[in-house]
C-alpha cells in the first residue's frame, strides 16, 4: 500500500468530528480511500468554526474544537510530508 494523497475535509453543518482523508494505492495499483476521525469534548471553537459563523451563544455542541483542529492538522501535516518525499 501507498499512500498517495492527504486532505483535511471541509466542516459539515452539524459536526460531530473532524475527518482527514487518506488516499491510497495497493501494488496493483488500484485506488482506495480510509478516513481517519479526530473527535472528543474541548471548551473552545476552532478558527474554522468561527469563520464559518459560530458565535459565543451558540454553545459547543457539534462545533469542531480548538483541540480537534489542532491534532487534526498535525495528523495532515505530517502524513502530507510523507506524501511529499514519498517516504509512505
Amino acid at each position: 500500500m501507498k499512500l498517495v494523497g492527504v486532505s483535511l475535509q471541509p466542516l459539515k453543518p452539524k459536526h460531530y468530528e473532524t475527518q482527514i482523508e487518506l488516499r491510497v494505492e495497493d501494488d496493483n495499483g488500484r485506488k482506495y480511500f480510509l478516513g481517519v476521525s479526530v473527535y472528543g469534548h474541548y471548551p473552545y471553537p476552532s478558527r474554522r468554526a468561527i469563520e464559518e459563523g459560530w458565535e459565543e451563544g451558540d454553545g459547543m455542541d457539534h462545533v469542531e474544537s480548538e483541540a480537534e483542529y489542532a491534532i487534526a492538522s498535525i495528523i495532515y501535516r505530517r502524513l502530507s510530508a510523507l506524501v511529499e518525499k514519498e517516504q509512505w
